[in-house]
């Protein structure tokens, strides 16, 4: 690792790093220690982006307590330093994470702590969530929620078709509709949201339902383009499937979809299970 992190070297570390994440999630007796550690990866990369930008100080955290300042060009001692102290920052970021997390799931959850009160023991902030805990059927949002709701989409794109750009848009959506039809067979229908209240969509999923989706959505709309009979769709597609860039153009596209579109992913969602329609008629992305 240099002090700059490549995309692998952060997969490497991430993967070094999950099995300790796991039992943080353990010893707070969380519902799903190694779903959860899987689940904050998102929140890794947001870290690791931060420290390659230089919003976050790349230091050394030495045994004696002294700090030292990672230098542009590091030694290999220094380099394998500063892993060490960034996974200790990481974990602890992760444990924060966790306990913020549970704060803001007390609003809308009824915990039924009296088991622990007939034994004389108070509960601690970190065991806490192992309380049984009940959820209204208006509360519960599954990933064929997700699913039905980008079906959906994909429709009525299809039906507003009229030019190259709105191929393209539809074909993004069958795209996107193909990744997580594969995600639910892998891992089943799901609980996917945290907090029905969060605003922010890393708040509002429990789950990191974005994990290698900008890649795999790529894949998928790619393989569409490739049998687009029309010209003008696939030069339109360019940019989006651009090897240099097209990753951040697609990620942007995603974004945009998940967090603004009709007002998001999270409003949608919350807003079709408390029984409410969803808008009608033609969308942006």
């Amino acid at each position: 690792m240099t002090a700059e992190i490549s995309t692998n070297s952060a997969q490497t570390l991430f993967a070094e790093l999950e099995p300790s994440l796991a039992g943080i999630a353990a010893k707070l007796r969380v519902s799903d220690p190694a779903g959860e550690a899987r689940s904050w990866y998102a929140r890794f990369t947001d870290i690791v982006s931060a420290f390659n930008a230089g919003k976050l100080q790349r230091e050394i955290h030495r045994d004696d307590g002294t700090v030292e300042t990672v230098p542009d060009n590091p030694t290999e001692e220094q380099n394998e330093a500063f892993k060490k102290s960034l996974k200790s920052y990481l974990k602890t970021a992760f444990k924060h994470d966790l306990i913020q997390a549970f704060n803001k799931r007390k609003r809308f959850v009824q915990i039924d702590d009296h088991l622990d009160r007939r034994h004389g023991e108070p509960q601690s902030v970190a065991s806490q969530p192992t309380a049984q805990v009940y959820l209204s059927e208006a509360e519960i949002i599954r990933l064929s929620d997700l699913i039905n709701l980008i079906e959906s989409d994909c429709k009525r794109k299809k039906k507003s078709v009229s030019v190259a750009r709105d191929q393209v848009n539809y074909l993004f959506l069958l795209a996107t509709h193909k990744f997580y039809k594969q995600f639910i067979k892998e891992y089943g229908d799901m609980p996917i949201v945290r907090d029905l209240h969060a605003q922010d969509a890393r708040d509002f999923f429990i789950f990191d339902i974005r994990e290698g989706r900008t890649v795999a959505i790529g894949q998928q709309l790619q393989g569409l383009i490739d049998h687009e009979p029309v010209r003008a769709v696939q030069l339109c597609c360019r940019k989006l499937l651009s090897p240099d860039k097209g990753y951040f153009t697609l990620n942007r596209k995603i974004s945009r979809y998940f967090n603004s579109t009709l007002g998001g992913m999270a409003y949608r969602l919350k807003k079709l299970r408390l029984g409410h329609p969803d808008s009608d008629g033609d969308f942006d992305i």
